[in-house]
Parts: structure tokens; sequence; C-alpha cells
């Protein structure tokens, strides 16, 4: 079974236009994968603030993610939250 993440997605995606020959279509599909690029690099840099604490609100963040994971625990265990 083929990966279906948004990478190999536009691997595929870039290929399949190669083969048709359309450059307008490869343009606005390099478009894309930039912008998704370029999110992804945001959520990094918040992620990566969130963890030093640097992030407004940093603190809530990081107790309500601790706050699931105990959830999730709880729940794999069978116990009552």
């Amino acid at each position: 079974m083929a990966c279906s993440c948004n990478y190999c997605e536009g691997h595929r995606q870039i290929i399949a236009i190669k083969r048709r020959g359309d450059v307008e279509e490869m343009r606005k599909l390099i478009d894309e994968l930039k912008d998704l690029a370029d999110n992804l690099a945001f959520d990094n840099e918040v992620h990566e603030a969130v963890r030093k604490g640097d992030w407004p609100g940093a603190r809530e963040i990081a107790m309500d993610i601790i706050r699931r994971c105990d959830e999730k625990e709880a729940q794999e265990k069978g116990q009552p939250q």
C-alpha cells in the first residue's frame, strides 16, 4: 500500500503532471506544496515556542496536553478518569 501523506501524494501528483507535460498545472501544484511547507514550518515554530515556554499560554497548552495524555492512558488501562 502506498503512503498517503501529503508529501508522497504531492510527489505522485508531480510525476503525473510531468508525464502530461502540463506546465501551468505544475506551477499551481508547486505553489500549493510550498504553501503546505510554509504552514508546516510555522507549526513547528509554534510547537518549539510552546516547548520552550515562550508562546503566550504555553503553560495552559502544555497542561492540556498532559491532561489528555493522562486520560488516554487511563482509558487504555481501563481505569475511570
